[in-house]
């Protein structure tokens, strides 16, 4: 097979969820909507050690990754968004033990307990993936890539081998910026402009927002996150 077909099989299945690789839907009844994770449960399952682990890269890198869903089965990798970390792979847990799948979350490089890898490209994330699938002794396995993980997963389909990878999944994922700053709205616009022009904005902001954890229990965060949210 060659490097064409490696990558349009890839992308197939992403752009194809009707016919992923190996499920036939037309006959297997027990595909439903998983039920939701909520947030007290997302809690519990966060504090656990299974959500705070690392995998040393050969590069001498660590790679923070978090393990949900079923304790074996086929492996998906769940690569998040923007501003989020692995830890944000809990809301899957219960659909990941409802369908019998692990849902591997993976801290990309300078977020949570990955390592800084200065210089890198989507294309280099996805060799991390690739290596610690290896590592997790994960033959065969899946992308899911979530708002800004999506450039992620496509750059996964791009590059890791189709006897590998079998699937790829874009939620909602972040198209080219100025493609996707034409279609948004102001305050989308607003706000991403801004931190393309002057990125030390948003990290003070971020360094505010650490400070706020710094006095607020991860219990209260939560809980005022979903009142915002439900707002």
């Amino acid at each position: 097979m060659n490097s064409a077909d490696t990558q349009s099989q890839a992308v197939g299945a992403a752009v194809n969820p009707q016919s992923p690789p190996g499920l036939d839907s037309s006959t297997d009844q027990s595909i439903r909507a998983p039920s939701p994770c909520d947030w007290k449960a997302c809690l519990a399952i966060i504090h656990k050690p299974a959500s705070h682990q690392t995998f040393l890269l050969p590069d001498g890198r660590s790679l923070g990754y978090a393990t949900y869903g079923a304790e074996s089965g086929p492996a998906i990798f769940y690569l998040h968004g923007l501003g989020d970390c692995r830890l944000t792979g809990a809301w899957y847990h219960d659909a990941g033990v409802e369908q019998g799948v692990r849902i591997i979350a993976v801290d990309r490089p300078g977020i949570g307990l990955s390592d800084q890898h200065t210089g890198r490209t989507a294309l280099d994330h996805a060799q991390d993936i690739r290596l610690l699938a290896l590592h997790l002794e994960a033959a065969r396995y899946s992308v899911m890539g979530v708002s800004g993980g999506g450039i992620y997963a496509l750059a996964c389909a791009h590059a890791l081998p189709a006897n590998e990878l079998k699937s790829v999944a874009v939620i909602a994922g972040m198209g080219p910026f100025d493609l996707t700053m034409s279609r948004s709205n102001w305050t989308t616009y607003t706000f991403f402009t801004v931190s393309k022009l002057l990125p030390s904005i948003i990290r003070w902001a971020y360094s505010k927002e650490l400070e706020q954890l710094k006095t607020q229990s991860l219990e209260d965060f939560i809980s005022t996150t979903q009142t915002r949210s439900n707002a």
